[in-house]
C-alpha cells in the first residue's frame, strides 16, 4: 500500500465523517464526500427528519448553538489541505446540499484547495445506493468520457478497480 496514496470516502453519515476526517488529518491524498452534513445548525434547520433525532444533541440549534458548532466539520475548514470530492443529489432533503457539499466546496474553493462538486438534478439521498457501480465508475473515472475525479483533483493519482 502506497501511504501517500490513500483516499476515503463515505456516503450519507460516511459523507458527515468523511467531512469531519479531512478537517482533523492530512492522511489522505484525496476524499470524496457523497450526500453528507459540513454543518449540523444547517442540516438541523433543512433536513427533512431532524425533529424525529432528539438524541443526536441535547437541545435544538437556536438552545446550544456551540455544541452544533463543535460538532460541525465546516467549523475545522482551515485545517483542510486533502482535495475534496463532493457528489450531491439536487432533490436530497435527508442531507440537503445547503448544509453539506455546498459549503464544504464554498470554502475549500475560496481557500484555494482542489475541489470538484458533481450535482444530479432530481436525484434524492438514493443517490449512490440505487447503483453501486454507477458510483464506482463515476469516482474512479471509468465512465468512457469522464477523466477520474481523484485524477482531476490531484493528477498523480492513479485509479485502479
Amino acid at each position: 500500500i502506497d501511504t501517500n496514496k490513500l483516499g476515503v470516502t463515505g456516503g450519507s453519515g460516511g459523507g458527515l465523517l468523511t467531512n469531519w476526517t479531512i478537517g482533523q488529518t492530512t492522511r489522505f491524498a484525496a476524499a470524496v464526500s457523497q450526500r453528507d452534513i459540513a454543518n449540523w445548525a444547517d442540516w438541523w434547520y433543512s433536513a427533512d427528519f431532524t425533529l424525529f433525532q432528539p438524541n443526536w444533541f441535547k437541545a435544538p440549534p437556536f438552545e446550544d448553538p456551540e455544541d452544533y458548532k463543535a460538532r460541525s466539520p465546516i467549523t475545522y475548514i482551515k485545517n483542510v489541505k486533502t482535495p475534496l470530492m463532493v457528489i450531491l443529489g439536487e432533490s436530497d432533503y435527508r442531507t440537503p446540499p445547503g448544509a453539506g457539499g455546498e459549503e464544504m466546496f464554498r470554502a475549500l474553493k475560496f481557500r484555494k484547495i482542489p475541489t470538484v462538486m458533481v450535482r444530479f438534478p432530481n436525484e434524492s439521498h438514493e443517490l449512490s445506493r440505487l447503483s453501486m457501480t454507477a458510483g464506482i465508475s463515476l469516482i474512479s473515472g471509468k465512465t468512457g468520457a469522464h477523466r477520474a475525479p481523484l485524477q482531476l483533483l490531484d493528477p498523480s493519482f492513479s485509479a485502479t478497480c
